[in-house]
């Protein structure tokens, strides 16, 4: 449901238009790991910047809350999955999935969606296509908050989440920095949210009442 008087996007939209819109950006800088050298909290500064008042202060309930929509999201997609692998309980499409990753599950439900869907429905192809987009982004957006190095806050909000060679003719590294400011993380949990309905939708608007059986 749509939220009134939100900044963030996705707050604003019904699930048909969460499905729509297009996935979230993610802001990221690389930054030469020979200026990094070490991933401790900033000390405070001369303008009184620090990195740990900041962490703990004002990004650390943000971050929670967004790996619990994730797993909200992430327990939508197994509830649907498990509709599409057994109409009769539960109990098969967890037996079948139980030892999945997240992305092996998109693929699993989204190979499903196609292969139970009605084939001929140019916009239901183009809606799961949409939902696959979606739910990519969203595990994206979940490791990078997940698996950030809090320590290396920057003042402008950017996170150590990853390391990458710089090409594969180079050998350095660079460090992959992602902005996960309180306005950032804010933006990502309303992400996560209008993707657990986007997906709801999918079920409820193509299978749960299927015109095209008839």
């Amino acid at each position: 449901m749509a939220v009134e008087d939100s900044p963030y996007l996705f707050d604003n939209l019904e699930p048909a238009g969460q499905l729509h819109a297009n996935p979230v950006e993610l802001m990221q800088r690389n930054i030469p790991s020979e200026q990094w050298n070490n991933l401790y909290y900033a000390h405070p500064d001369t303008e009184g910047f620090d990195g740990f008042d900041v962490v703990w202060n004002d990004l650390t309930q943000l971050i929670g809350i967004c790996l619990v929509a994730f797993s909200e999201l992430e327990s939508e997609l197994e509830h649907n999955l498990y509709e599409l692998v057994s109409d009769r309980a539960s109990q098969l499409g967890m037996v079948v999935t139980r030892t999945m990753s997240f992305e092996q599950k998109i693929q699993v439900y989204i190979d499903l969606l196609r292969l139970i869907g009605p084939e001929s429905n140019v916009q239901y192809q183009t809606d799961v296509s949409q939902l696959k987009k979606h739910l990519k982004r969203a595990g994206e957006v979940r490791n990078i908050i997940a698996h950030a190095k809090w320590p290396s806050v920057t003042e402008d909000g950017y996170v150590f989440s990853s390391v990458d060679a710089v090409g594969a003719s180079s050998s350095d590294l660079n460090l992959k920095y992602f902005e996960l400011s309180k306005d950032r993380l804010e933006e990502y949990r309303a992400y996560l949210q209008g993707v657990a309905n986007a997906v709801n939708y999918i079920y409820s608007e193509y299978f749960e009442n299927p015109q095209w059986l008839v």
